[in-house]
C-alpha cells in the first residue's frame, strides 16, 4: 500500500489470482492446504466420505485416516465414487483406512452408481435377525473393491438373507488381491450378476456360505479358501444356475459342521443349465460331518436331484467328489489356456 491507501497494481494481480485459485480448488472438489483454512481441511474422515457420495460428478476420495461411523451412511448420487485409503502408519509407512461399522451401522449402498473401494478394511458390521446391516449393496452398477481386507464382520441374519455384500443385476463386480478373513455368516450374495475374483484369501470364516448366487456367473482365479466353516450350504460357494469356474484355486480345510448337510467346500445346487469347472485346482481336508462326531471328506457334492455339469481339469481328485457323480466330467474345456 503507497501513503494513498490504494493498491498497486501488483497486489491486485496477487488478489486476483489467489481468488481464481481457490474457485477452481472448489470447482474440481480438492481439499485446499490446511494454512488456507478450508472448510475440508476442518472436515472429519466421516464427513469428506459422505460429501464425496453424494457429489453429483465422478470423485475421487483419498481418506488419510480412519472412519468410524456414527450413523448409516447414505444411498449414493455420486455416479462415480473411488475410495482410496492413504492412511500411514506412525513410521510413515502407508497402510490400509479402517472404515468402521461399530456394530451398528450399515455401509455403502448403489443402486446403478459405480463404486471402486481400495487400500481399505472393511470392520465391524454385524446384521441380526431383527436388523440387516450390509457393508455394500448394489443394484446394476460395476462394483471394484481391491487390495481391501474384510474382517470381523458378522451376518446373523440367516441363511435366507442376502450376505454382507449383496449385489444384484450388477454389471460387472471384481473383487482383487484382496483378504475376507474371520468373518461370521453369508459373505457375498449374487443374482443375476457377474463375479471376477482375483488372488483373493478367504480364511477362518465362519457361518457360510461365503459365496452364494443364483442365475450369477462367478469366476475365481488364483484364490484361496483355507479353515472356513458352515453349518450348512457349504463351506465356500453354493451355485445354484448359471455359471461358475475356479482356476489355480486351492480348497484347504473347509468343512460343515452339521450332521446331514452337504458340500464340504462347493455345493452345486439342481439346475440344468449350471456349468461349474474346477481347472487345476487343489483339494485337501474338506470335510461334512457325520453321527458320533466322525467326520468324511467331501471337497464338491453334486445335487443329484439336479442336471448341472460339473468338470475337473485335468481329473477329480480321487475322493471327496461326491452326489451325482454321473454329471462330474473329466476334462479341460473351457478352462483358461
Amino acid at each position: 500500500m503507497r501513503g494513498g491507501g490504494r493498491s498497486t497494481p501488483l497486489a491486485l494481480t496477487r488478489g486476483i489470482q489467489l481468488l481464481l485459485l481457490s474457485l477452481t480448488l472448489l470447482c474440481l472438489g480438492v481439499s485446499a492446504p490446511t494454512g488456507a483454512g478450508s472448510r475440508s481441511a476442518r472436515m472429519t474422515q466421516e464427513a469428506l466420505l459422505r460429501a464425496a457420495m453424494a457429489r453429483k460428478t465422478k470423485t475421487v476420495l483419498r481418506l488419510t485416516g480412519d472412519v468410524h461411523l456414527t450413523r448409516d451412511l447414505e444411498s449414493m448420487t455420486c455416479p462415480d465414487l473411488t475410495v482410496i485409503g492413504s492412511c500411514k502408519t506412525g513410521s510413515g509407512r502407508r497402510r490400509r483406512c479402517t472404515i468402521d461399522g461399530r456394530k451398528r451401522f450399515s455401509g455403502f449402498a448403489s443402486s446403478g452408481q459405480n463404486l471402486t473401494l481400495d487400500n481399505l478394511e472393511l470392520t465391524g458390521f454385524v446384521g441380526t435377525s431383527t436388523r440387516r446391516l450390509y457393508i455394500l449393496e448394489s443394484y446394476v452398477a460395476v462394483i471394484t473393491i481391491s487390495n481391501c481386507l474384510v474382517s470381523g464382520n458378522v451376518n446373523l441374519a440367516g441363511m435366507d438373507v442376502s450376505g454382507l455384500i449383496s449385489l444384484v443385476a450388477a454389471q460387472d463386480v471384481i473383487i482383487k488381491n484382496s483378504q475376507f478373513v474371520s468373518n461370521k455368516g453369508k459373505m457375498i450374495s449374487l443374482m443375476y450378476t457377474g463375479l471376477t475374483a482375483t488372488n483373493v484369501l478367504f480364511r477362518s470364516n465362519e457361518g457360510g456360505p461365503l459365496i452364494s448366487h443364483y442365475r450369477a456367473s462367478v469366476t475365481c482365479v488364483g484364490c484361496r479358501f483355507e479353515g472356513n466353516k458352515a453349518a450348512e450350504g457349504a463351506a465356500v460357494l453354493v451355485a445354484d444356475y448359471g455359471y461358475v469356474l475356479f482356476s489355480r484355486s486351492s480348497f484347504v480345510g473347509n468343512s460343515l459342521t452339521r450332521v446331514g448337510a452337504r458340500g464340504g467346500a462347493v455345493n452345486v445346487f439342481g439346475a440344468a443349465g449350471l456349468d461349474t469347472r474346477f481347472c487345476n485346482c487343489f483339494f485337501r481336508g474338506n470335510t461334512i460331518a457325520l453321527p458320533r462326531g466322525k467326520k468324511m471328506t467331501e471337497h464338491v457334492y453334486i445335487d443329484p436331484t439336479g442336471y448341472p455339469h460339473v468338470y475337473f481339469c485335468k481329473k477329480r481328485p480321487a475322493i471327496g467328489i461326491n452326489g451325482n457323480l454321473s454329471r462330474a466330467i473329466d476334462s479341460c474345456e473351457g478352462c483358461p489356456a
